[in-house]
């Protein structure tokens, strides 16, 4: 790396004294120091902040002599990148900043140093509360164990103690026990059948979960079964032939809009049946002629 730098130095250096100019033209018209004109010559980059600066620096030299910078110099992708927004401020800029670096560095040390301090203390407080739960855990455990201790030491046994004292804590017992509630029972089950004769959207939900949710194509078909209820919901219902415990189920739609949570239980299914009435067909009798 540093052999490179030399050479480049050195490449440079030749090509100003073919050119028959000096290092005060140079930098008067690249705005680059002389002293930094010189590192670049002697290929020193140590004397740079870093060596997006070097390289800022001698790619304007380069130029000023009339070469392509990205022929000689080869930057990596992160120096690139750099160099273009330190490039954007200008040379004068750029030497102002070389200024300040040192002491952005400083700052920048203090801050890691903060950071580090705090989030040492953080790590320190945790620990603490941790140890503090642990222990408050462990003295809530010491009372059953000194008095354990305590009837052992004296010889007092918990069957030792006089009969009413156990009936008062079966009492007690069953005085504070919670009930539980019984199981709710199910209705009968309800067998739902949709057949699709056109394409229709259609949303189930039985006994509060949805079983079907989606487009039905022409030909389709889809069964679902429910104890309690059904909550229907279709975007386009005369699309749809529905039986319900193999009864046919009547249009839910007159107009054929979209219907929404209708709701079918054991209580009320058959106000949805299609009733069929029974036309008589006998025709009347025709006298004698």
């Amino acid at each position: 790396m540093g052999n490179y730098h030399i050479d480049i130095g050195k490449e440079l250096k030749a090509l100003r004294l073919e050119q028959k100019k000096e290092l005060k033209d140079i930098a008067k018209d690249t705005k680059v120091s002389e002293s930094y004109l010189e590192a670049i010559e002697a290929g020193r980059v140590e004397e740079f902040p870093s060596t997006v600066y070097y390289n800022l620096f001698a790619r304007s030299y380069a130029r000023e002599l009339g070469q392509d910078p990205d022929l000689i110099f080869v930057v990596t992708t992160a120096e690139s990148l750099e160099l273009e927004r330190v490039e954007a401020l200008g040379p004068e800029a750029t030497e102002e900043e070389i200024k300040s670096l040192e002491t952005n560095d400083i700052n920048n040390n203090n801050s890691f140093a903060k950071i580090g301090i705090w989030i040492a203390a953080v790590v320190v407080i945790i620990i603490i509360a941790i140890l503090f739960i642990f222990n408050s855990g462990d003295n809530a455990d010491k009372p059953e164990t000194e008095q354990s201790s305590i009837e052992s030491t004296t010889g007092k046994v918990a069957d030792n103690a006089p009969d009413n004292f156990s009936d008062t804590t079966v009492a007690s017992a069953e005085t504070e026990s919670v009930p539980t509630t019984p199981p709710i029972p199910l209705g009968p089950e309800m067998k739902l059948r949709i057949d699709a004769i056109d394409l229709s959207w259609i949303l189930i939900m039985a006994d509060g979960d949805t079983v079907l949710n989606r487009n039905l194509d022409s030909g389709s078909y889809r069964t679902v079964s429910a104890h309690e209820q059904f909550l229907l919901t279709a975007g386009n219902p005369n699309g749809l032939v529905m039986k319900l415990d193999n009864n046919l189920l009547k249009q839910l739609s007159q107009t054929g809009r979209p219907i929404r949570n209708i709701e079918i239980t054991n209580l009320n299914k058959e106000q949805y049946y299609q009733i069929v009435e029974e036309v008589n067909s006998e025709e009347p009798d025709i006298g004698e002629l």
